[in-house]
């Protein structure tokens, strides 16, 4: 099976789980909606950003460590033996996230000038451990190829979080609090089972110091890496925080949620391109890497147009699509979903395009990017949050993810060159983003009524565009059969 079909095949598993997550977060919309007050979803999402701040301030780069050293072991048992190495290292690094708990009622102050919200800032302090952990053990069937595995941890920690939601916040009327405690459970419940499930066979319990440093040495890097991506991702909560209010902050949690389809192909990709990259490039006898090379060309055009595809979709209809599983307080989060959809498009774009970092170890490359693409985000929000609000930080987050993405493709392509078709994708990225403004700035900010009719004929006309352009072929449709179709693992890559 080639590279392309086997991770679109590993992909489409693996959207099948984060889709069902999407899709339940979906449904609980309307429940949580209901209830909350786009203020209540803007301190869900602000206490969201002092977590992911915490998470990448701890993580020290161990996924991609042990990704990338994992591939060069062929012993089960040394495997095992990094495996446990890392767990052990990822179980210090929560350490500070605890100890961060017992100082709640200050944290709480300092984020909404109030103690009110002390418990919930606890019950969030606690959650990091448990999502980092649950992340931990999930990406062990990443690493194993085991996709459907995967998929039933997903839909472990979906069904729980779906039933404590709705009884916690809308049965119960626990608010906020709730919801943090449903997906505080729910993170917990997939870790232990994993564990007793699986992963406890994977490990050999053994802690090797020579891998800890080797881990250490590829990974801390990546902090400032990982502290720059925070800033480009949930930074601007901060200033709609100090420039706007927390109803700026909910419309924009909103229009975040509605641009989630975007994540699911994302991280569908993100679980099964690196590791079968990986095995491919490995086993490529080719001193010039052909076959590898082909291959990430062809995965960054075909998600192009699948990713792309998606975001008109969603831009297009997201007046609809809010009004009906919301309501109409949450209306004007449409505006923002062009901006997010796409920027998490040039997200994914760099994770595919950037190989030739990861091959040479230049992790300090991707740090520096990223500080750079920070930088722009935060000088960006200086003018455009006060001028515009959550719109403008949504524009914000697209430039600095398009141009972290540039910066990483020019020298990432210098280091190992891959013949993409860049020149007719990038007019396929700007000619799909031009569509997905129009229609809801038309109706929202122009008062232009565009009937669904039109709407459904637009889009169905845009999917004849990455045809024209070249971007893909008739040819390639033929893989989604193959995947289906064709059931053997990723071992026969060729």
């Amino acid at each position: 099976m080639s590279a392309t079909k086997q991770v679109s095949k590993d992909a489409i598993i693996y959207g099948l789980g984060n889709g069902l997550t999407k899709v339940l977060g979906l449904i609980l919309l309307p429940f949580y909606t209901s209830v909350l007050t786009p203020a209540d979803y803007g301190v869900l999402a602000t206490v969201t950003t002092f977590i992911t701040l915490i998470v990448s301030s701890v993580n020290i780069g161990l996924d991609g460590a042990s990704m990338y050293y994992f591939y060069t072991i062929n012993d089960e048992k040394a495997r095992g033996e990094l495996l446990f190495t890392k767990f052990v290292l990822r179980l210090i690094s929560v350490v500070p996230a605890v100890i961060l708990s017992f100082f709640s009622k200050q944290i709480s102050f300092l984020l909404f000038n109030s103690e009110n919200y002390t418990g919930l800032i606890f019950i969030s302090c606690l959650l990091i451990p448990a999502q980092m952990l649950m992340g931990e053990q999930q990406q062990i069937y990443r690493l194993h190829h085991l996709p459907w595995k995967y998929n039933l941890m997903v839909v472990l920690r979906t069904v729980t979080n779906l039933g404590l939601g709705i009884t916690l916040v809308l049965a119960l009327g626990f608010g906020v609090w709730g919801a943090q405690l449903a997906s505080f459970t729910a993170a917990a419940t997939v870790f232990v089972f994993s564990f007793f499930y699986f992963t406890r066979k994977i490990y050999t319990y053994k802690f090797n110091f020579y891998w800890a440093k080797k881990m250490f040495a590829y990974g801390y890097p990546l902090i400032i890496g990982g502290l720059a991506i925070w800033v480009c991702r949930w930074s601007d909560r901060i200033f709609l925080l100090h420039y706007r209010d927390l109803t700026e902050i909910g419309l924009y949690s909103i229009s975040d949620a509605f641009s989630s389809p975007l994540m699911i192909i994302n991280a569908a990709l993100q679980m099964s391109f690196l590791p079968i990259f990986w095995s491919l490039y490995n086993k490529d006898e080719n001193k010039n890497k052909t076959t590898s090379r082909k291959a990430a060309a062809e995965i960054w055009s075909f998600f192009l147009c699948v990713s792309v595809v998606a975001a008109i979709f969603l831009s297009v209809f997201s007046v609809d699509l809010i009004r009906f599983i919301s309501n109409k307080n949450f209306i004007m989060g449409a505006l923002a979903v062009p901006f997010l959809c796409f920027a998490l498009i040039a997200a994914q774009s760099q994770q595919l395009t950037r190989i030739g970092l990861f091959m040479e170890k230049k992790t300090k490359y991707m740090s520096v990017i990223a500080l750079i693409a920070a930088l722009v985000n935060i000088g960006l929000n200086f003018y455009f949050i006060p001028k515009y609000g959550f719109v403008g930080a949504a524009f914000t987050t697209l430039i600095s993810y398009f141009l972290s993405f540039l910066i990483s493709y020019i020298i990432s392509n210098r280091i190992f060159a891959v013949e993409h078709k860049t020149i007719r994708n990038f007019i396929f990225y700007f000619i799909g983003l031009g569509i997905a403004l129009f229609f809801p700035f038309l109706e929202l900010v122009f008062s232009v009524h565009v009937s669904i009719f039109i709407k459904i004929i637009s889009f169905f006309s845009v999917l004849f565009v990455p045809f024209l352009l070249g971007v893909i072929h008739i040819k390639d449709i033929g893989i989604l059969k193959t995947i289906f179709v064709n059931r053997k693992g990723a071992e026969e890559i060729n």
